[in-house]
C-alpha cells in the first residue's frame, strides 16, 4: 500500500492511497519484467507451451 499524507497545523490528511498494482511503478524490477518475453510469471498469466511458468514469489 502507498499512502501520501499532508500535515497542516494540528491536522493530518491522507491525500492519496493505492494498493496492489497501483504501486508497481515504485518497483523497478516490475518495470523491466512487464515487456520481457516471460513477463512477471504471475500465477494468473498464461504461458505458451514450453515456456517456464513458475509460481509467484510472495
Amino acid at each position: 500500500m502507498l499512502s501520501v499524507f499532508l500535515h497542516d497545523g494540528d491536522h493530518v490528511y491522507r491525500t492519496y492511497s493505492t494498493t496492489s498494482r497501483g504501486v508497481d511503478r515504485l518497483l523497478f524490477v516490475n518495470n523491466i519484467l512487464d515487456p520481457a518475453p516471460y513477463g512477471r510469471q504471475e500465477d494468473w498469466e498464461d504461458s505458451p507451451p514450453g515456456w517456464p511458468q513458475h509460481p509467484t514469489c510472495r
